[in-house]
């Protein structure tokens, strides 16, 4: 696996219960390829379409996740067009804690992940991907990569 030089790290409360406290923290880290045991480590893919891209985002088996540190790998984000020869964008989802993700299109055709344990104690958390008209793919607007 290639790993980059820079992991973001990206952090934004979302609406839900006021008096509750955000859970996780999210990185993001663009990679090229993903090693079979992770590939073998899926449980469940979520996909959203809107305009020419579609996102897929794979979440991990939650008894059996990569990890590193302190940190687990709560999913893959997949960003593409679908068409024969492209290279498409991905990223893996690093979280603080053990989380649920859901994927969302947004009305702006942007879309949205959403994370954490979705209950009164944690404000889930979210993300928003958003591709420009020439295939960059943004988190939070950090460049992640570009479709080819």
């Amino acid at each position: 696996m290639k790993v980059p030089c820079s992991v973001s790290v990206l952090t934004l409360v979302l609406a839900g219960n006021a008096s509750a406290t955000p859970c996780v923290n999210f990185k993001i880290e663009p990679v090229e390829s993903l090693t079979v045991q992770q590939i073998g480590q899926f449980a469940s893919t979520l996909v959203q379409s809107a305009g020419q891209y579609t996102v897929v985002l794979r979440m991990f088996d939650p008894e059996d996740r990569p990890s590193r540190g302190d940190m687990q790998a709560a999913g893959f984000l997949l960003v593409g067009r679908g068409d024969i020869g492209e290279v498409p964008v991905g990223a893996l989802i690093w979280s603080s804690g053990p989380i649920v993700l859901q994927l969302e299109t947004l009305p702006t055709g942007d879309f949205r992940i959403m994370g954490g344990r979705f209950d009164d104690v944690c404000t889930p958390v979210g993300l928003k991907v958003g591709v420009h008209a020439d295939g960059m793919v943004f988190v939070d607007q950090q460049e992640i990569g570009k479709v080819r």
